[in-house]
């Protein structure tokens, strides 16, 4: 195999592995992260229909975040999601419902109410 092939599929094997859905230890939801770089980006960015929950992290710059702590919690206060992001976009798939969603970044944090219905919530952007 050439220095070429070999490459392009170390790439694209990453990409994959970039927006492969992780599941919560109860497995009512899944979620994935990533966007480091424009492949990368362009990865996730093709999985966000696969979601209902869409995160963007950054800071007050605009730069991207990565390496943010997000945790998502039921009405019962039970994490849903405990994760650390693995780029400025963080997507889940959640049932309907009331959460608490927390993100915590190099010491600063926010908390914020998080409503799914229908399937669906409103985008949050996040900054830090």
């Amino acid at each position: 195999m050439n220095n070429f092939k070999r490459s392009l599929l170390q790439a694209t094997t990453v990409a994959m592995l970039a927006i492969a859905p992780v599941y919560a230890a109860d497995s009512t939801a899944s979620f994935t992260s990533g966007g480091v770089g424009d492949s990368e980006e362009v990865a996730i960015k093709s999985e966000r229909a696969n979601y209902n929950v869409h995160l963007l992290l950054t800071e007050k710059s605009g730069a991207y975040l990565s390496g943010v702590q997000i945790t998502i919690k039921d009405r019962q206060g039970n994490a849903v999601v405990d994760a650390q992001s693995e780029g400025p976009y963080f997507y889940a798939q959640l049932p309907d419902g009331q959460y608490t969603l927390a993100a915590e970044s190099e010491g600063k944090s926010q908390q914020r109410k998080l409503l799914v219905r229908g399937g669906r919530s409103p985008d949050l952007h996040l900054t830090f």
